[in-house]
């Protein structure tokens, strides 16, 4: 999975046509998931796996956790401005983000004793260079400023130390991995320490 990641382009799971509800498509990303799971439906995994999503329209979190894999994965993809929305399930949707920072609610609705939240803090050290770049700053800086109530939903927080990397640096991957395990494993006490059934002091 590594491997694929970091040979992995735009075009891999995107198309630019432009429109009036976005810039480009992405669904090529059905083509793309293929690579990585055979299965179609959430019912042919062998974990439990929920996707959130935001109905744009209505302005909620949608989480799916039944039915096929591809529709909603892409919409919980499905950036506002970048990508067009989804239409699925009578609902027009988009990335999951909006409404859901870190969608703890979803491994609630699948019944999760320990919930084991990872939040990742987009990268600002560069100066934007295109309009996506521009868009996604501004949805970062709403993001970090947005509702944190997940923060008290989660039992351990894990935060990886990502702000150096833009979000489509595909060839990174190796890296972003490495800062990812490194911040797992400074989270292992706690881990350890709420699977024994300790409380944590604070939700930050």
């Amino acid at each position: 999975m590594q491997e694929i990641g970091a040979l992995t382009t735009f075009a891999d799971f995107g198309r630019w046509t432009p429109s009036w509800l976005g810039l480009a498509t992405n669904q090529r990303m059905e083509k793309y998931l293929a690579r990585f799971s055979p299965a179609k439906t959430f019912e042919e995994l062998k974990t439990p796996f929920s996707v959130a999503t935001t109905d744009i329209n209505a302005g909620v979190s949608v989480y799916y956790s039944h039915g096929p894999l591809a529709p909603v994965i892409r919409a919980s993809c499905a950036y506002p401005g970048l990508f067009v929305p989804i239409q699925y399930d009578g609902r027009t949707l988009v990335d999951g983000f909006l409404t859901a920072p870190v969608p703890i609610e979803g491994t609630l609705l699948l019944g999760a004793d320990l919930v084991i939240a990872v939040y990742l803090e987009a990268g600002t050290v560069e100066q934007p260079r295109t309009f996506t770049d521009v868009l996604s700053r501004a949805f970062n800086i709403l993001q970090r400023h947005s509702d944190l109530a997940w923060r008290t939903q989660a039992d351990i927080i894990i935060e990886p130390d990502v702000k150096q990397f833009v979000w489509d640096d595909f060839t990174k991957t190796p890296e972003m991995v490495a800062a990812g395990e490194a911040a797992a494993l400074a989270a292992l006490p706690q881990i350890r320490a709420a699977l024994r059934g300790e409380k944590r002091d604070s939700a930050a």
